[in-house]
């Protein structure tokens, strides 16, 4: 999957919140930001999907990056996975959420244009 496939996730996710009846659909809203983010870390760190599966691997990954951005999305990412295990999710959360993953995607995004014209 691509950073495209992310932020169609998101796009959905962003639908879902936007809905009257929103708060019944954060479990799934949360799934699909969750998603997205994921994408963004393979794309970024560039690990397979196995090792995408272990936040302890993936917080290696992304420590490799010296970016104040990556820095604080590491932290942002292991809330996202403690708020994914929780019983109780508001409708802020998610939405701040899906900002804190937009702007990720934005910033990989921005990280591949920059490596593929610099090669």
């Amino acid at each position: 999957m691509n950073i495209e496939e992310a932020h169609k996730k998101l796009a959905f996710a962003d639908y879902l919140l936007s809905r009257e009846e929103s708060q019944e659909y954060t479990r799934a809203t949360l799934s699909h930001i969750l998603k997205a983010a994921n994408i963004g870390i393979l794309s970024l760190t560039n690990l397979d999907n196995n090792s995408a599966g272990s936040p302890q691997i993936i917080s290696e990954a992304l420590a490799k990056f010296d970016s104040p951005e990556i820095n604080t999305f590491s932290v942002f990412y292991l809330d996202l996975l403690k708020m994914n295990a929780s019983n109780q999710i508001s409708k802020n959360q998610v939405r701040d959420a899906l900002e804190k993953v937009k702007a990720f995607l934005n910033y990989v995004k921005e990280e591949k244009e920059w490596q593929n014209t610099s090669q």
